[in-house]
């Protein structure tokens, strides 16, 4: 379910007020809709781009004007858009550099959890002393119910927020040169031309050959697993990662412990019945209980015959080696014959 970040701002306490609009913008989380609210929305973007401990209160307006005017910060802002994704390539190994992914969902395929079912939403990964700094241009929100990050809007040239821009001290000038700097990087390669030697791959039978396939993991995807993880909505299991803030500011935002999907064939136990209650049940039917057909194959014959003739053989040395080979052959199936006994 979607929040409203008008609900968040008419909490009374600061403090919470404060910690719940963290929460509420983490990659994690349902997304916030900021429509009408956006020169707020902007300020908490920015302050979200400083250390926690150096924060007092996210909506500080006055901290989020110097923050903005600091050049140094709002081109490192800038740098870390060409790390937005579509899908982690850096997940689950790290040591996956100087590649990105940005791509269209796929067309929904019935019966299959893909990024086609979900609206297409950016993470990014890179540096990780970067993470906070993605922040302000990275995050995803609901605007005029439509998925954006700052950037999409900054380069739909949205009046709104070119508007909150300035009324947070940019001239408008600056605001057209921050979307012709965003314009330049965003461009650049979005798909990789080859694959990287630390990604997964795949190999398949294909047409008298073999083809590869390097699974790549979807942003939008990995964030709703979250969610539903946090609503106790499906069956799951914890993967964890050391340096969570090289996998990526999901990773970052969860300390590490991403959740994934854990559906397991339904293998356990039956209360009703036992492997007790098998056996019992063939003897009843007249069957046999142990594996029969480990003893009545022409193998287990052949190996038999071998044993009984193998003093024909010319030479020592191969008389041991026939009775060797026979025995070990007969007693591997002698052990799968009374293995339902041993069970």
């Amino acid at each position: 379910m979607n929040m409203d970040f008008l609900q968040l701002l008419n909490l009374n306490d600061q403090d919470e007020r404060t910690l719940k609009i963290r929460k509420a913008f983490a990659p994690y989380s349902p997304l916030v809709d900021v429509t009408g609210n956006e020169v707020l929305a902007l300020v908490v973007f920015l302050n979200l781009t400083l250390k926690r401990d150096t924060v007092e209160y996210l909506l500080d307006e006055k901290l989020a004007k110097a923050t903005l005017k600091n050049q140094k910060h709002l081109d490192t802002y800038v740098s870390e858009v060409r790390w937005l994704h579509s899908h982690n390539l850096k997940y689950p190994d790290t040591r996956v550099s100087g590649q990105r992914l940005i791509v269209e969902a796929q067309p929904i395929t019935e019966g299959v959890i893909s990024s086609s079912l979900f609206p297409q939403m950016l993470g990014w990964f890179h540096n990780a002393s970067a993470v906070n700094k993605a922040k302000l241009l990275g995050s995803s929100f609901l605007w005029q119910q439509r998925v954006f990050n700052l950037a999409n809007l900054l380069l739909e040239k949205e009046l709104v927020w070119q508007k909150a821009f300035q009324a947070l001290g940019m001239t408008q000038s600056q605001v057209y040169e921050l979307r012709e700097q965003i314009q330049q990087t965003i461009n650049e390669s979005q798909v990789p031309s080859e694959v990287s030697d630390f990604s997964p791959q795949v190999r398949f039978p294909y047409e008298g050959n073999y083809i590869s396939i390097t699974p790549v993991v979807s942003h939008a995807v990995q964030a709703s697993l979250q969610q539903h993880r946090f609503q106790h909505v499906g069956h799951f299991a914890d993967v964890s990662h050391a340096h969570p803030a090289s996998v990526g500011d999901l990773g970052s935002s969860l300390g590490g412990h991403i959740s994934v999907l854990n559906c397991p064939p339904p293998v356990w136990p039956s209360n009703t019945s036992n492997l007790h209650h098998s056996r019992l049940a063939r003897v009843s039917a007249g069957k046999e209980v142990f594996e029969i057909g480990a003893i009545r194959n022409k193998a287990f014959l052949q190996a038999l015959d071998a044993l009984a003739t193998s003093n024909r053989q010319q030479t020592r040395q191969l008389r041991k080696k026939s009775r060797v080979a026979s025995l070990r052959f007969i007693r591997k199936k002698l052990a799968e014959w009374i293995a339902p006994l041993i069970e």
